[in-house]
């Protein structure tokens, strides 16, 4: 995302300080903390840092969530771009997405937290979305769909769906990768959703080309 997307130097070349509270927060989101009630204390003792350098460089915990939010989601996603070049096909592409956040346990929240905002989800709260900077929220959301329904456009292409309107086909795609996530999730969802990983993978992509279909 800063390589291709967003030329943005002070948000993709941030100072050393920042980078250890942006690691705090996913750290925190990685051990399920409640985005919406996570406190600035909570993610400068996890970085090992004093509260008030915190102040420094944002002006509230609303701002430092979400930029480290699109922080670690632009970071990340490069790496994921990267391989799926080399994945022929719609539904390897898809299957591969799956396989790669089951490796990536560790950005599990990141990434179904980016799927709400970009789908405008109740559950973040709207102080979280106002806290950012316009050119950068904007360039994150027009990054993250553009490449989701360049995605979702080759499955159409290669006729494994038919749903042509591409607000439902980001939908669909946002639930089936939640709908995934929570089967391999920790115990206390895992009870609720007890399906290998295995019959998950298949079963949430077929979901998804039914709900597209």
């Amino acid at each position: 995302m800063c390589r291709k997307g967003l030329n943005i130097d002070d948000f993709c070349n941030p100072p050393q300080k920042v980078r250890m509270i942006y690691q705090a927060v996913t750290e925190l989101l990685a051990q399920r903390a409640d985005i919406n009630t996570i406190k600035v204390s909570d993610i400068t003792a996890r970085a090992g840092i004093g509260k008030g350098t915190a102040y420094e460089y944002f002006s509230s915990r609303d701002e430092i969530i979400i930029m480290a939010l699109l922080y670690d989601y632009g970071t990340k996603i490069d790496e994921l771009e990267q391989l799926l070049i080399e994945v022929p096909g719609f539904r390897k592409k898809i299957l591969f997405i799956f396989d790669w956040l089951h490796d990536h346990k560790e950005y599990h929240m990141t990434f179904v937290h980016m799927m709400r905002l970009s789908v405008g989800s109740v559950d973040i709260k709207e102080s979280l979305k106002g806290k950012i900077s316009p050119d950068i929220y904007n360039g994150m959301m027009q990054y993250l769909l553009q490449h989701m329904d360049e995605l979702l456009e080759q499955g159409y292409r290669e006729n494994v769906f038919t749903q042509a309107d591409p607000i439902r086909r980001r939908m669909a795609f946002a639930s089936s990768l939640v709908q995934l996530v929570l089967t391999f999730g920790e115990d206390r969802e895992r009870k609720f959703f007890p399906m290998e990983y295995e019959e998950a993978r298949v079963f949430a992509y077929d979901s998804l080309i039914r709900m597209l279909s």
